[in-house]
């Protein structure tokens, strides 16, 4: 099965969780063979295993070998926990012990070898929730910001939605219709 990877990308607190869920579960009522697969950094957050979060070669590890567990399974996996994240905690976490040149090729290579929908959300004014991250709004905000640097600046294609739960038909229907070229 040629599995679409449905990527929601956005810095911490902005709806990537929400947002992953709601399609996740619309996909499915639409009959489609789909699976959410979590951010595995979240896991290593709510577990306090921070030394392992400040490796990001072993967190996109992990990432990845959630992806390929299902991949080749269902028509849609749709993750909060993209590969993509890791080129920013992996340039701008200071903790990181990886090599940052090998380990930015290692995520680029990894996320090219799946057939990947890239929404990035574009945040809205809803209350920050701070559990279960380490960064505050502000940083955030800041996040959002560079992710976007560096999708363009790798050449990733990708569409802006608003974090907007009322939209979600909008993401449905934008990753249906999703054309690979």
């Amino acid at each position: 099965m040629d599995t679409k990877v449905v990527n929601i990308v956005a810095g911490p607190g902005s709806g990537k969780s929400t947002i992953s869920a709601l399609l996740f579960s619309h996909l499915k009522m639409k009959k489609c063979t789909a699976e959410y697969v979590q951010e595995f950094a979240k896991t290593l957050v709510w577990t306090s295993q921070f030394e392992a979060l400040n490796d990001q070669y072993y967190v996109t590890r992990k990432q990845k070998e959630l992806l390929e567990a299902i991949s080749g399974n269902v028509e849609y996996i749709v993750t909060d926990g993209s590969l993509l994240h890791g080129l920013f905690y992996n340039r701008f976490n200071e903790h990181n012990t990886s090599n940052i040149d090998k380990t930015e090729q290692y995520i680029l290579e990894n996320f090219k070898k799946f057939n990947n929908i890239v929404i990035f959300l574009d945040r809205q004014d809803i209350p920050y929730e701070q559990a279960g991250r380490y960064q505050g709004e502000k940083e955030a905000k800041a996040i959002d910001t560079t992710l976007k640097m560096l999708l363009d600046k790798n050449g990733i294609k990708y569409k802006v939605f608003p974090a907007d739960t009322e939209k979600i038909s909008d993401f449905v229907d934008y990753v249906l219709n999703y054309k690979f070229y």
